[in-house]
């Protein structure tokens, strides 16, 4: 699993224009992703509301 640094993760998702990231460091990513609009979850929360 990669490890990006948090601001190059969100510098991806808001130039994606994603509505949510997936991210095991909710703690950093949270605050700044607020900012945009962009919500965060872990990624098993993710994955299982994708499998429904």
């Amino acid at each position: 699993m990669s490890k990006w640094p948090t601001g190059l993760m969100l510098d991806t998702a808001i130039n994606g224009g994603t509505e949510m990231a997936a991210s095991f460091n909710l703690a950093d990513m949270e605050t700044g992703a607020r900012r945009f609009g962009i919500a965060v979850e872990r990624p098993g929360m993710v994955v299982r509301r994708i499998k429904g």
